[in-house]
């Protein structure tokens, strides 16, 4: 089913520019890597929450649109043998790279497909979760809407999708840089030109901005806020011909046209105003109306918030929503706990504390056991019953209440399923997808709580030799072998090491 646009005269300055959109994606492609986030685990983990029954992770059937070269959704069909996958994209280039890894890989349940999202019909199925990431605010209104249908008309009963876009108002402060990047870039030269051209201008605006005040600050500021982004980063947001940040109450007004409706956001932590605390939460709801739109409109207002990941389902679920999270529809969640958290005991009190210094405290002694276990899970997932084994109902109480607090300050992400890691082996194995892709040539790999991870040159050297045959002696060995052959390199007090002897020792410890 192809887009109803008025006209063919309508249609032909679409097809151009979605033709110029795939040729810049062909010059510049798009860095195709897993986001978290769109986990089929974290999203079905955000909507147990809400009290949404969902489809396992396991055998669901996931639709990325705009997906690349399937970085994100590759591994997924790998974790999930049992489930279906597909991928469309506009890039032929960025397809044909996809394609390629899914044979390397051997995977039969997944497809990508060079297409436009207008083209998408009935017959392409219905899918569980439908992702959309980093394409909404990319694409003209004609293709938003298209985007919008097939969320709606390609999922199932039980589905979820999850769409990201800028939002307004806050991307109005990076709105002031793209307006310049387009005035005095000119669009005639090569993308690859037009990107050195911006991050020189963005370093000469951060140079000699004149003045004070907000548009100087932010124009001072964007260089060095910028200068690690990747080129198809400043390509895409700063240099693209469509860029349609959007306000989150438009945003749900234009889906509920096509029949969508507001299940939550994936950084669910960001819609408790309660977080900031119980004055700031009750003048919140005294300046809205209190319902759910409202108050998240008002909390982008006070933030500035720049991006949304908004999960959205038929709006025929939306009265089975339960938005008051309670301790009883937190019991069924796994949780997920965030990297770099510490646990700190003093006396009868213990503390779990994130990498912004936020802090859970707990006097009780139960909920304390239970806060260990938690972070000794890491980097599984781990539920309340696992959490609280042996322990009374009154304890149980206890250690419930502490994983519900830490669930709605975002320590944790709440998933619908388990989420199992192995554990140390003398027989290390990575998993087939990460060793396949160090074998290619990829710099990053993937984990199973699906984050990407750069490979030095140790991990590169060692991750093929980790297929559960070898034991360490035989990683040793391959070590000092890449060493012997100057593939890596140690050395002591500035001076390398070549001692076959010396190196056996150095690498047995590392190892």
């Amino acid at each position: 089913m192809a887009l109803e646009l008025d006209s063919q005269a309508d249609a032909a300055p679409i097809d151009a520019l979605l033709a110029q959109t795939a040729d810049k994606y062909d010059a510049i492609p798009y860095t195709s890597k897993p986001f978290p986030q769109t986990h089929p685990l974290r999203i079905g983990g955000i909507a147990k929450m809400f009290g949404l029954d969902v489809v396992p992770a396991v055998t669901a059937r996931v639709l990325e649109l705009g997906g690349a070269s399937g970085g994100n959704l590759i591994p997924m069909a790998a974790q999930y043998p049992d489930g279906h996958f597909v991928g469309i994209d506009l890039s032929a280039k960025q397809i044909d790279e996809g394609n390629q890894r899914i044979a390397r890989l051997g995977l039969t349940n997944i497809k990508l497909i060079c297409g436009s999202l207008s083209d998408i019909g009935p017959e392409l199925g219905e899918f569980d979760y439908i992702i959309s990431h980093g394409v909404y605010s990319w694409i003209p209104p004609e293709i938003q809407d298209a985007l919008l249908r097939v969320s709606r008309q390609n999922l199932s009963a039980k589905g979820v999708a999850y769409i990201s876009y800028n939002v307004l108002p806050g991307w109005r402060m990076w709105q002031a840089v793209r307006d310049a990047c387009l005035l005095m870039i000119p669009a005639s030269h090569e993308e690859v030109t037009r990107v050195e051209m911006a991050r020189d201008l963005m370093e000469f605006l951060r140079d000699y901005t004149p003045g004070k005040g907000p548009y100087a600050d932010v124009m001072r500021s964007t260089y060095d806020r910028l200068k690690n982004f990747p080129d198809d980063y400043i390509a895409h947001e700063y240099l693209e011909d469509a860029n349609h940040p959007t306000s989150f109450r438009d945003f749900l007004s234009t889906a509920a046209k096509h029949g969508l409706g507001y299940l939550g956001e994936t950084d669910h932590w960001l819609m408790f105003p309660s977080n900031h605390g119980n004055r700031f939460a009750a003048e919140v709801m005294e300046r809205t109306t209190n319902d759910i739109v409202s108050v998240e409109q008002m909390l982008d207002v006070m933030h500035g918030r720049t991006f949304r990941q908004t999960l959205l389902v038929p709006q025929e679920r939306l009265p089975q929503i339960k938005r008051h999270i309670t301790l009883e529809s937190t019991s069924a969640l796994h949780f997920l706990p965030n990297q770099n958290l510490r646990l700190e005991k003093n006396n009868s009190n213990t503390a779990v504390v994130d990498a912004d210094g936020r802090v859970i405290e707990t006097r009780s002694a139960a909920a304390g056991v239970a806060l260990e276990r938690l972070l000794a899970a890491f980097p599984a997932s781990i539920t309340l019953d696992e959490c609280a084994k042996g322990m009374t109902d009154a304890e149980r109480d206890e250690a419930a209440d502490a994983l519900h607090r830490i669930l709605i300050y975002g320590m944790v992400a709440p998933l619908s399923e388990a989420l199992p890691i192995g554990k140390l082996s003398g027989r290390p194995k990575i998993i087939d997808v990460a060793r396949s892709d160090v074998s290619a040539g990829m710099k990053e790999v993937v984990s199973l709580r699906h984050e990407a991870i750069g490979i030095d040159l140790t991990a590169n050297e060692l991750i093929p030799f980790m297929n559960g045959a070898n034991n360490h002696k035989d990683l040793s060995k391959a070590m000092v072998d890449a060493a012997i052959a100057g593939r890596l390199e140690f050395s002591t007090k500035g001076a390398p090491i070549k001692d076959p002897k010396t190196l056996q020792m150095i690498v047995a410890e590392l190892i």
